[in-house]
């Protein structure tokens, strides 16, 4: 993800919970950084709305046709990657769908466009809140808390 000019980049992310789990792209640690987790889903082209560009991320990095659900919230996300600043805005949507309805709680997938050799998988909530690992945007780790005492 490199970020060679400072823009702020619009980005769709998708939250998919389930049985106290969310679903999250998994970053090995590198020199001078933890590893970390990241909601899935990525930007927003020009023309494209927020759930769509959703649909197209999860078709590129999964192969997965997902339904977009409700817009859980807006978070801006200020922060550094690799050493160079960086600004998003991202738009979160619950998601769901049968590849994700049915995807076993301890399975890892590689993520399809990842050139970090990223992996994808269910992770649990209690874990990430108790400081178990970083999930970016960070923000996000409160409307997963919150979604999953909608849906269990």
């Amino acid at each position: 993800m490199s970020l060679p000019d400072p823009r702020i980049r619009a980005v769709a992310l998708g939250l998919a919970v389930r049985s106290g789990h969310v679903l999250a792209e998994s970053y090995a640690a590198s020199p001078g950084r933890a590893a970390f987790l990241r909601a899935l889903g990525g930007g927003i082209d020009f023309g494209e709305t927020g759930a769509e560009a959703l649909r197209r991320e999860f078709r590129e990095e999964l192969g997965l046709e997902v339904v977009v659900g409700e817009r859980l919230g807006v978070i801006e996300n200020i922060f550094s990657y690799a050493g160079e600043p960086a600004h998003e805005v991202a738009q979160v949507f619950a998601v769901a769908g049968e590849g994700i309805d049915d995807w076993p709680l301890d399975e890892r997938r590689p993520v399809l466009d990842s050139t970090q050799g990223t992996t994808a998988g269910w992770h649990r909530i209690d874990e990430l809140a108790t400081g178990g690992m970083d999930f970016f945007p960070p923000a996000i780790l409160d409307l997963a808390v919150g979604l999953s005492r909608l849906v269990g």
